[in-house]
């Protein structure tokens, strides 16, 4: 999905991305839930995500996977800064699994040879 969104903001067809931060302005900062963002963005032309990445920065509490932390290859994705935060991470006795996995790498045996 990424990689798709990338692609069609660079070619600039996506609708939704560009001028979203003029229309972002227009929608109340509040907390909203996954139909209230769609209804938001179909109505207004916006992007979701990008109005909701831009407003991150000046939230109070931050609600999100705990993937987008320990995983490496989605931390480019997230650009906040956790200094001074309290993190609170909800199905716990998941993340050393999580841990494990985002440390892991699987090696064959053709590699060794």
């Amino acid at each position: 999905m990424q990689n798709r969104c990338n692609r069609a903001i660079k070619s600039r067809k996506c609708e939704f991305f560009y001028e979203y931060s003029q229309r972002a302005t227009t929608i109340p900062h509040e907390p909203y839930d996954i139909e209230d963002l769609h209804k938001i963005a179909v109505d207004h032309k916006i992007c979701p995500f990008y109005m909701n990445k831009e407003r991150a920065s000046s939230a109070d509490l931050i609600l999100m996977s705990y993937n987008y932390m320990l995983y490496e290859s989605m931390r480019p994705n997230n650009t906040l800064n956790y200094e001074n935060s309290i993190i609170i991470f909800d199905e716990a006795h998941n993340v050393p699994k999580c841990a494990d996995d985002a440390a892991s790498f699987q090696l064959d045996t053709d590699s060794l040879l």
